[in-house]
């Protein structure tokens, strides 16, 4: 080797070759000077992630990303994960394009690519590769190596020519340019300033922005063959020639170099790189290894594939130093190397089965340093003596050394004052002479513990002390013959002895003991520290490393209670603090020392180091450059130079603490990678449901995602290389967080999920691996976008809405606090819901008990009525009153039939009937019942139809009392809610499908305690009044009518329910109101549908059975002969109208007046109205409660039309209470009459109304001063007289008033003006408007003194002769006659 200093020429040329000698002799040496370190490196290769084996070449962005070019794609690393581009664009092409020789990361953020398919670049922002084609060869140009300074212009390297492209989107331009002459340019680099630089064969070239090329001059460096160029961080120019490394400082503003300094080496003539470390290293890549030099070109040392934890390839390609001071080396066959230049000074000694010269185990027991020599012993291989600096090794064992030891377990390691080594091994103990060579046994050896021996000290006194974990720990002394004897004590496995008093710390399981000793081994005074919840007390009683600070402080190892320091006063007292988990310390502290400024190191799960005065704790670990994370109990030392050795399972660690120094390169920390869903996001395929429409995070400033995407994971690096596990981080989501949250490299992440929509900010923070924060932070803004029911438009919409309703409550505030009185109300109400349903069934029960106890008390007056009634009709001899005496008895037996019902209501809820079924012939039953009603259909012409879809003969078993009773009871109320001309059907089928609802509302009531394997139904459907959808789930219940206007007691369904029930039947209601009803129940049919106890017995049984109801009644009375009535001859000639749904009454009604009365009948209020129209009666009679139209509706529109409003009107009803009554008379009504009624008094009432009637009539015409506004008691008829004498009063002077003139003034027709005052006062048009002129005229004549002819022509008479004579005959007398009378106070 051969080393230069261009300041010093006197140099002779013989001692430049003694030093290539020396050099030569040194090359293959593992390290020459102090500075050389055994860097720790590690490895990306395929197993970490890589793409493949080959790392071609390796760069860093200036986010700090590590791009790795291979021959499967691009790949991305972060300092965690390894990220993988793979370009996709030309599947034909797939293999060159990802077959990658360089990269180049510009300053615009874009990666660019040489492949063998050609140039192209890779977009981080998007994600995507971009093929580049030359828009004159169409082709892609093959490089071998590129810059880019800003702008869209780059310089690259083909075939030793330079090429510079000009980049139009996806093409490139050819820039021409005028190269130098028969130069071959061999490396090309971008400088700072941003001029582009070149080796060639003929030195080195710049060229600027205008393409004009400089040739550099070299002061000592002639123009030749130079094949590199580099510039290091002082400015410095450094290039290579041959086997010679040049630098070289500028002056003259850059166009002059100077050669300051150059270093030989025969692996420059294959150098690839130059790299420099800070402002301090130089590291050379020669292809085969690296090649450390100082700033001075010095060599330091040469780092190869050839030591362990060193390169793994000595095929090198390309090396870097990132900015955190990392190395990294790009290799063929094995992936990327990178190493910590920076990192801590943990030196190592351990096992290397490749090298003879190594720690014969990596499992070490116990340490000793004395001078140079470190004395070192493992858990299985024996003692090894290292010599420092000489660096070789001297092993003792029990197989193969010199000197045989009796154990390969060295446990234990002391020097005594004799400088004998003293050895605990699992046999006990032994003693080497200084000199190493032999085993001692002097007098008293044999007296020696033969057990394993864990710890050995020497005392104040030079007595050896030992101890273990299982055995009791002594000491060994000389007695005044200077033979040894031995003495033991209890228990004690560490023990430390005081140097500078007679003074031993034993730790044991059982707390620390500090004794007091003599020469001769003797414990004069015990103190005891134990653990306890007190003060003063330590955190654990099982103790074992000690040290000691200065005279009065002693540091306490412990497992499981971290660290004490116990600090002793005068008086025997002390204070002890405990440095725990809270301050970060092991909880399991296996060795400890104190280094010469005064910090604890201490050994456990790793290398921790405490400060006492400041209490800072730094941890470190195997990525520190340890030998592993595992420190074993007692194999520690510190040297008499203040070195530290702790040994491990992995071999022994030793250094000083001065070099171990932070790391002060600051974090720069980004965000590397999202996680949307659990998935990774997509920047190009809008289709993906993780589609992003933004810049990849950490370069965009924004980040937007959808609310489907509103679960995410942010993921962030340091970008410190060095030990990234060790970074620590601290984020927060501004906006949602309201405290830093923190994380550390093993988990670089931060999770979000079900945020609002809106936009936050995400900070994070990061420190170095020794945990110094850098001020520098990664951020973005995310922002979510809502669904469009939450956007700002919906918002804007719900706020319009909102001021609506406030708008709303404010117009509405009256009817608010209405409400709020009605809610009060309500809930009074509500709280009397419970006692009123409490109430409910026992009203119900106290209701029915009373109808039974009641029915029971009819019978006897029934019997005494329908007694004597029977021999009345048997003895009647005048035909004319058997219809009285047929209605008297049918309505008696109508009563019994009523009662009888209401006792099997009682029975069924009672549960005092019980199924007796039997055989039935079922078509016989079905038809016999059917033929009750056939009469019935005949006389209401009702289309009756009965369909029977059994087979002939069909037979099952049911109770026919029973199915009777129901059957009948529908088919009564069908036939008696069906209208003259409607249609009842009667169907019987075995199988569900003959049945189709033939109305769309309905509910079913299924017996679901049992359900039967087959049944029979029985169908009734009319064509009746039907049943509204709010009542016909209701129609079962108990006394529960449809409306007023049905009649009915209100069990006749609810027994129909109960019955099935019994019956263990179904029923199923359909039904549309004013359609129609269709009623199916189902019977279970077959035998083993019931118990033995529900059979028919075959003897008498005395069971309850159902009342039995005389049918006879559904057969109508006979009517009276129409001849009969039409020769009646009627007293009054007077019209009524009597309006009864009843036949019977309203048979009745029609017999008791029509012998004085013209009778018309209607059944309802709609045939009411109609008659009222067409006849004007002159009394209209009516019952309430009727289908179609009830009788307060009916009187209403009687009231309302022009032509009726006049007629009287008499309600006869059932309901007698007050609110009936009123309810009437605010319909209009005259009179209203309860049922029963009189029917004496009823005549008698409306011969008053007819004859009161009259009289205001006669009263009209003979007296002028009666107003024809008396004849009428409606304000809607007096307002119509008044408007009629107001017309004829205003016209009354024309003597062509007549009735034409009144009915266009009063816009009615003839027909109904006649109508309406031959009504009103029994007169004509005409004689209506001559009474209203004579009135007129006396009312003239009474005030006023006129002559006649004058009130003649004001009255419209025309001359006095005519109204003399219309007077005469209207009132008897003479115009003057009549004057004179009223004079005279006479009776005119």
């Amino acid at each position: 080797m051969k080393i230069n200093n261009r300041s010093k020429k006197t140099l002779i040329r013989p001692l430049q070759l003694a030093l290539l000698v020396v050099f030569n002799i040194l090359w293959y040496s593992p390290a020459v000077f102090a500075q050389s370190y055994t860097f720790k490196f590690k490895h990306l290769t395929v197993d970490e992630g890589l793409s493949h084996t080959d790392a071609n070449d390796i760069a860093q962005d200036d986010r700090g990303y590590i791009w790795i070019a291979t021959y499967f794609g691009l790949d991305r690393f972060d300092g965690y994960a390894i990220k993988q581009y793979y370009n996709n664009n030309l599947p034909l092409k797939n293999a060159y394009k990802n077959r990658i020789r360089f990269v180049y990361p510009d300053k615009e953020g874009l990666i660019w690519l040489g492949t063998e398919d050609g140039l192209q670049y890779f977009d981080p922002r998007k994600e995507n590769y971009v093929d580049l084609i030359d828009e004159k060869s169409n082709t892609s140009p093959y490089l071998a190596k590129m810059v880019k300074p800003k702008g869209n212009v780059f310089y690259a390297l083909r075939d030793n020519e330079l090429k510079v492209y000009a980049i139009k989107g996806k093409t490139l331009e050819p820039v021409k340019i005028n190269p130098p002459k028969a130069v071959r340019f061999s490396d090309i680099f971008l400088h700072p300033n941003g001029l582009v630089y070149l080796s060639s064969n003929k030195g080195i070239w710049t060229i600027d922005k205008r393409n004009n090329f400089t040739h550099i001059q070299f002061n000592g460096l002639a123009d030749q063959e130079l094949k590199l160029i580099y510039f290091d961080h002082e400015n410095n120019l450094i290039t290579a020639q041959k086997d010679k490394i040049y630098l070289a400082s500028p002056s003259a503003g850059g166009r002059f170099f100077t050669v300051k300094k150059e270093f030989q080496h025969p692996g420059i003539h294959t150098l690839k790189d130059v790299i420099q470390n800070g402002k301090t290293d130089y590291w050379l890549s020669t292809g085969s290894g690296l090649i450390r030099l100082d700033k001075n070109l010095n060599f330091i040392q040469l780092v190869n594939n050839k030591n362990s934890g060193s390169l793994n390839s000595n095929a090198l390609t390309k090396a870097i130093i990132d900015r955190s001071g990392c190395l990294w080396v790009g290799t063929f066959g094995n992936g990327v190397n990178y190493c910590d230049l920076n990192e801590k000074l943990f030196y190592t000694l351990k096992n290397d089965p490749q090298s003879p010269s190594s720690l014969s185990g990596n499992f070490v027991r116990s340490v000793l340093a004395q001078g140079e020599n470190l004395w070192i012993g493992t858990a299985a291989n024996g003692l090894n003596l290292y010599n420092l600096k000489t660096k070789k090794f001297t092993f003792y064992n029990t197989y193969s050394s010199s000197v045989r030891l009796k154990s390969d377990a060295v446990t234990a390691l002391v020097k005594d004052r004799n400088r004998n080594l003293w050895i605990g091994t699992n046999n006990g103990i032994e003693i080497l002479n200084p000199g190493g060579t032999a085993l001692l046994k002097p007098s008293g050896y044999d007296k020696f513990p033969s057990y394993v021996i864990e710890t050995l000290v020497e005392d104040y006194y030079g007595n050896i002390w030992f101890g273990n974990h299982t055995q009791k720990f002594g000491v060994i002394y000389r007695d005044s013959q200077a033979n040894f004897k031995v003495k033991y004590y209890g228990e004690g496995y560490f023990i430390f002895a005081d140097k500078d008093k007679p003074q031993l710390f034993v730790s044991s399981t059982n707390g620390l003991r500090r004794f007091s000793i003599d020469k001769e081994g003797n414990i004069v005074n015990t103190f005891e520290y134990r653990a306890s919840e007190k003060k003063n007390a330590l955190s654990s009683d099982y103790t074992y490393p000690i040290s000691k600070q200065n005279d009065s402080t002693y540091w306490i190892g412990t497992i499981g209670g971290g660290l004490n320091r116990l600090e002793l006063k005068k008086n025997n007292t002390h204070n002890i603090k405990i440095f725990n988990g809270n301050y970060g310390v092991f909880n399991d502290v296996e060795s400890m020392e104190i280094d010469t400024e005064g910090n604890i190191w201490m050994g456990g799960n790793g290398l921790e180091c405490l400060n006492p005065k400041t209490g800072k704790l730094t941890r470190y670990e195997k990525n520190d450059g340890l030998q592993g994370n595992s420190f074993k109990v007692g194999a520690s030392y510190k040297g008499d130079d203040g070195t530290l050795y702790f040994g491990g399972i992995n071999g022994l660690n030793y250094f000083f603490p001065k070099d171990i120094k932070y790391n002060r390169i600051l974090a720069k920390p980004i965000l590397t990678d999202i996680k949307i869903n659990n998935l990774k996001p997509e920047y190009n395929d809008t289709k993906s449901q993780v589609y992003i429409g933004s810049d990849a995070i950490g370069y965009g400033k924004e980040l937007e995602i959808n609310y489907r995407q509103n679960n995410f994971i942010i993921y962030f690096s340091a970008m410190h290389f060095a030990n990234p596990l060790k970074c620590n981080y601290r984020y927060k989501l501004i906006g949602f967080d309201n405290e830093w949250k923190y994380t550390d490299g093993k988990n670089p992440s931060a999770a979000y999920s079900n945020l609002d929509f809106k936009t936050y900010k995400f900070v994070v923070q990061a420190s170095n691996n020794d945990g110094l924060w850098s001020n520098q932070n990664a951020e973005t803004s995310i922002s979510i976008t809502p669904p469009w029911w939450k956007s700002s438009l919906a918002k804007f919409i719900y706020f319009l809405l909102f001021f609506a309703a406030l708008s709303a409550i404010y117009i509405f505030q009256a009817r608010w606090y209405l409400l709020k009185r009605e809610i009060a109300i309500r809930e009074v109400n509500e709280n009397k819901r419970e006692e009123m349903h409490r109430h409910r069934e026992e009203l119900s029960d106290q209701q029915l008990m009373f109808f039974t106890n009641i029915s029971h008390e009819f019978r006897t007056p029934l019997t005494l009525i329908l007694g004597p009634l029977e021999t009345l009709i048997n003895q009647n001899k005048n035909t004319l009153l058997n219809h009285s005496y047929e209605l008297m008895h049918r309505n008696a037996r109508r009563l019994l039939n009523l009662i009888s019902e209401i006792m099997n209501f009682r029975k069924v809820a009672d549960q005092v009937i019980k199924l007796q079924v039997e055989q039935v012939a079922i078509d016989k039953f079905s038809h016999d019942l059917a033929q009750e009603f056939e009469e019935l259909a005949i006389s209401k012409n009702i289309s009756f139809q009965i369909t029977d879809h059994l087979k002939e003969g069909a037979k099952g078993y049911f109770d026919i009392q029973i199915v009777e009773k129901i059957l009948f009871n529908l088919l009564n109320n069908s036939f008696k809610y069906t209208a003259e001309g409607g249609k009842v059907v009667f169907e019987i089928f075995e199988d569900f499908k003959y049945f189709s609802p033939a109305y769309p509302t309905g509910f079913e009531i299924l017996y679901t305690r049992y359900r039967a394997g087959k049944y029979i139904y029985f169908r009734i459907c009319d064509t009746g009044i039907g049943i509204s959808n709010d009542s016909i789930t209701q129609i079962f219940d108990r006394y529960y009518r449809i409306s007023t206007e049905h009649l009915g007691s209100g069990v006749g369904l609810a027994l129909v329910k109960s019955l099935t029930e019994l019956h263990k039947g179904d029923i199923y209601v359909y039904s549309e109101r004013n359609q129609g009803t269709d009623i199916l129940i189902g019977i279970p049919l077959s035998k083993n549908d019931y118990s033995e106890s529900e059979y028919l017995p075959l003897k008498n049984h005395s069971a309850s059975k159902l009342e039995p109801i005389d049918h006879s009644l559904l057969i109508p009375l006979a009517q009276k002969e129409k001849n009969d009535v039409a020769k009646v001859h009627h007293k009054y000639n007077k019209r009524i109208l009597i309006v009864e749904d009843n036949p019977e009454l309203l048979n009745y009604l029609k017999q008791t007046f029509q012998q004085d009365f013209h009778i018309y009948e209607a059944e309802n209020g709609i045939e009411g109205v109609k008659l009222a129209i067409e006849h004007i009666p002159d009394l209209i009679i009516s019952d309430v409660m009727m289908p179609g139209m009830n009788g307060i509706e009916f009187c209403k529109q009687v009231k309302e039309k022009f032509e009726t409003s006049h007629i009287p009107f008499i309600i006869l009803s059932a309901k007698d209470a007050l609110e009936a009554k009123i309810e009437g008379m605010e319909s209009g009504a005259d009179y209203y009459f309860a049922k029963p009624l009189s029917s004496e008094l009823l005549l008698l009432t409306i011969l008053n109304i007819f004859e009161q009637s009259e009289r205001l009539k006669e009263r009209y015409t003979k007296n002028y001063l009666s107003e024809a506004t008396e004849l009428v008691h409606s304000d809607k008829d007096k307002k119509f007289v008044s408007k009629l004498l107001g017309v004829i009063e205003d016209n009354i002077k024309d003597a062509d008033l007549d009735v034409d003139f009144l009915c266009n003034q009063m816009f009615i027709s003839r027909t109904k003006l006649y109508q309406k005052i031959k009504s009103i006062s029994n007169q004509s048009v005409g004689d209506f408007i001559r009474t209203t002129r004579l009135k007129k005229a006396i009312k003239i004549m009474t005030h006023e003194d006129v002559p006649l002819y004058e009130v003649a022509e004001r009255t419209g008479l025309q001359s006095s002769s005519t109204f003399s004579r219309a007077f005469k005959k209207e009132f008897g007398k003479s115009p003057l006659q009549y004057i004179q009378a009223l004079k005279n106070n006479k009776n005119p």
